[in-house]
């Protein structure tokens, strides 16, 4: 936790009392620490593009600490309800909505949930939806989700989303990939094109697609792996880690819904 913790606190900006900083997740979560809150405008507007819905935020029903994390270039507070020993109760509010955390998230790999019609999501309270990078970014492509309004508008779902990083879809092709330094290079399980995939290309079209959350492009490790194999990969997926953050910073503005929301 210690190597990958300043990795990682640059996608989660949490910022607190002394020591705070450097605490890790268990301690984050224990009721009564003292931590300040991230001020923006964002945050003392509210959700935008959720007001006077059903997912408008609402404020914490007891007196927590609120960590705010920096998803997509704005301010995004989670807020604690309720703990009780390991198990924990919040919410993280989106530009998109309130996620009431433990959270069923169902998936809609090509922007779409199987069989279920959208309104029936909507009607059994379904706050977010989980869609797959790798392949969206084969079909129908991520530019062309972009230039449609991105993957909200495509799939006319205006509560939040969340995309993977493509990792795991790669990893799966086995013999249809090779995983170096760079990235991953691949052909497409649908046609045989060849394809590449890094840190800098998964945050690309993940911010293409417009997700409110969006996942550092992982390196998937296989099972069983001996203990340096482990080391390895979980460097490499470190090396990732920090190459997703900075392109995210450079270009976390440039969500298809980002000029709405924040105009």
């Amino acid at each position: 936790w210690k190597r990958l913790e300043p990795i990682f606190r640059g996608f989660f900006y949490i910022k607190g009392s002394a020591g705070a900083e450097s605490a890790s997740v268990r301690k984050l979560q224990a009721p009564g620490s003292e931590l300040s809150v991230l001020s923006s405008q964002w945050d003392r507007d509210g959700c935008k593009s959720c007001k006077n819905s059903q997912l408008a935020p609402r404020r914490p029903r007891v007196s927590t600490p609120e960590v705010l994390v920096t998803i997509i270039g704005m301010s995004l507070p989670f807020e604690l309800d309720a703990v009780s020993g390991n198990a924990r109760a919040g919410r993280m509010r989106t530009a998109h909505g309130v996620v009431e955390t433990p959270v069923f998230m169902p998936v809609g790999t090509l922007g779409t949930v199987k069989s279920v019609p959208q309104h029936l999501l909507e009607e059994l309270g379904v706050e977010i939806l989980l869609s797959n990078t790798y392949h969206l970014y084969l079909r129908p492509g991520a530019e062309m989700v972009r230039r449609l309004g991105g993957l909200h508008r495509f799939m006319a779902w205006e509560r939040p989303i969340l995309t993977d990083s493509g990792g795991f879809q790669v990893f799966s092709l086995s013999a249809l990939r090779k995983i170096k330094e760079e990235g991953v290079e691949f052909r497409s399980h649908l046609d045989g094109s060849l394809h590449f995939l890094s840190p800098e290309k998964s945050m690309e079209a993940q911010i293409a697609l417009g997700a409110d959350i969006i996942m550092a492009f992982d390196e998937c490790t296989e099972y069983p792996a001996g203990g340096e194999r482990a080391r390895q990969s979980m460097e490499l997926t470190a090396r990732w880690a920090k190459r997703s953050k900075t392109y995210f910073e450079e270009h976390k503005s440039e969500v298809p819904w980002a000029e709405n929301a924040l105009g």
